[in-house]
């Protein structure tokens, strides 16, 4: 038990001295200390992990399950957003969502009915 304790320790002294190294503030000091584990932990998850690598690489994979849980989320959001506001740029993102869910005859008439107005000739548009 004396050895759990002594790397328990050294962890916190290591977690103590990347806190004071990279200028987080002193009371992540004392939340290191008197928590032993619970301390590094939330230290890491709050301080550490937001600014690492890893965590654009977590990022990308909550991304990718909850795409593979609700595939057609962002076509509602989409919708949604035209339903609200009907702006040009709405309807594009919407055209764009609906190509990528392979509704190209409801993305065409989206592009169509963008080709309107103001935007009649506008060469941004008619590609």
């Amino acid at each position: 038990m004396p050895i759990v304790a002594g790397i328990v320790f050294l962890i916190q002294l290591c977690f103590a001295y990347h806190a004071l190294k990279t200028g987080r503030p002193y009371w992540w000091i004392f939340i290191i200390m008197g928590f032993p584990m619970m301390g590094c932990v939330l230290y890491y998850f709050i301080e550490v992990f937001p600014s690492s690598r890893e965590s654009v690489k977590a990022e990308k994979a909550v991304r990718a399950v909850a795409k593979a849980w609700d595939p057609e989320r962002t076509l509602r959001e989409k919708v949604a957003d035209l339903e609200s506001c009907g702006s040009v740029e709405n309807r594009v993102a919407l055209a764009k969502s609906c190509m990528s869910h392979r509704m190209y005859a409801d993305a065409a008439t989206l592009y169509r009915s963008c080709l309107n107005g103001v935007y009649e000739k506008d060469p941004g548009r008619t590609s």
